[in-house]
């Protein structure tokens, strides 16, 4: 029961921290029937509580105003360079690097990932990199520190920079 309270407590950390100091959050569909499928992945998923997270930012998201962006499971967010748009369509999830063969680019498969939905989340919003969702400024640039853009979902990747906090 302690460790419930635990997890519950710090969901909705979370995802009042994200409401609360985003104007745009993005999140990725995941198909976690799927992942639960993989046994050296089911237990770390179920824990994870991916469905509880994703209900809670949606509902804090209209309290706070904030944009929710959701990104197809089917987009190859990890598979496909940030820099240039390559694509590495043999990439295993125990490949936790990612690099790319046609520019060069070598970065954490997390961060590419995120990179990437926030580049699709921007896209599908009409958002240039320079404004938000409805026009709402940020603190932060998509360059700089993490304040308005994007954060992976139970990650600490963002892009460019920390997560602050």
């Amino acid at each position: 029961m302690r460790v419930a309270r635990i997890r519950r407590d710090a969901a909705h950390k979370l995802t009042s921290y994200l409401c609360k100091n985003h104007a745009l959050v993005a999140i990725e569909d995941l198909h976690v029937g799927g992942m639960l499928q993989n046994h050296q992945l089911a237990q770390a998923v179920s824990d994870s509580n991916f469905g509880e997270i994703r209900r809670q930012i949606e509902d804090k998201a209209r309290l706070y105003g904030c944009h929710v962006v959701t990104i197809d499971r089917w987009y190859p967010s990890s598979q496909t360079c940030s820099g240039c748009g390559w694509r590495d369509s043999e990439l295993e999830l125990a490949d936790r690097g990612f690099v790319c063969q046609q520019c060069g680019l070598v970065l954490d498969r997390d961060e590419n990932a995120a990179r990437n939905i926030l580049a699709e989340a921007l896209r599908t919003t009409g958002s240039s990199s320079g404004s938000h969702a409805y026009g709402q400024s940020s603190a932060g640039t998509l360059t700089g520190v993490c304040e308005t853009a994007l954060e992976e979902v139970g990650t600490k990747h963002c892009l460019g920079g920390v997560l602050n906090g």
